[in-house]
This record gives C-alpha cells, sequence and structure tokens, in this order.
C-alpha cells in the first residue's frame, strides 16, 4: 500500500491505497473526528442494512412525519453483501500497521495527523 494526501469530512487526512492485486485491503483512512485509522479489507459478507423503501417508479416513499430514527422516508432492511472493516485507534498500533503495510512510510509524514487535538479547557486551564 501507499501513502497519500486525502480529505475526509472536510478535513486533511491521509489514506492507504493498495499498489498491487496481493494487498488485502481495498483502502485505509484515518478518521480525525473518531481517532481511528479505519481499514476495508478485500472480504465479504452478508449483512442487514435498512435502505429506503422505493415505489413502483423507483423514488423513495416519503412519510407523513419523521420515523423514530428521524429519517423523513419509510426504511426496509436488506441483506446486502458488505466489506469487513476494522478499526484501530491505539496510536502505537496505528505506527505499527502503518510501517508494516506502507512501502512510503519513511517518507509521508502521516504522524503530524495522529496527534489528538487539544482541549479548550485544558488549553484555558494550563495558561
Amino acid at each position: 500500500m501507499i501513502l497519500v494526501s486525502s480529505v475526509w469530512k472536510d478535513k486533511q487526512t491521509f489514506k492507504l491505497i493498495p499498489i498491487d492485486k496481493e494487498c488485502p485491503y481495498n483502502e485505509c483512512i484515518w478518521d480525525d473526528q473518531q481517532h481511528i485509522l479505519a481499514i476495508v479489507s478485500k472480504e465479504k459478507k452478508d449483512t442487514y442494512h435498512f435502505l429506503p423503501k422505493l415505489d413502483d417508479s423507483g423514488d423513495i416513499q416519503a412519510v407523513k412525519k419523521p420515523r423514530p430514527n428521524k429519517q423523513p422516508y419509510a426504511e426496509q432492511r436488506v441483506m446486502i453483501e458488505t466489506y469487513y472493516e476494522y478499526f484501530i485507534s491505539d496510536i502505537d498500533e496505528i505506527s505499527d500497521f502503518i510501517d508494516k503495510f506502507a512501502t512510503n512510510s519513511d517518507t509521508f509524514d502521516y504522524k503530524k495527523y495522529l496527534s489528538k487535538p487539544v482541549d479548550i479547557e485544558q488549553k484555558t486551564e494550563a495558561a
């Protein structure tokens, strides 16, 4: 895999993308809001998901009042094929994973993204 710059949820981040067919992962992405490395495998599984219910014309069926989950449309439970996902939250384990799988981990400065932002209250108390 190779490390590349990217954007996730309107923030600068990094991704790992495969560079050969033997790689076991589709992609990995650093989520700065949750402070996790999300890893998407090439392996698949069947899982249930709620999807919008469609009418005979293929349009989403609206409901008169929002459902308990606040969706303004009808939903149906459907089994679909999805990729396995893994999440690493420990910074040392993330670095170990990247060093093992990223061919450019020694030249791409991914660690600048891994530092947790300082809480405003902690910053005020320290002053």
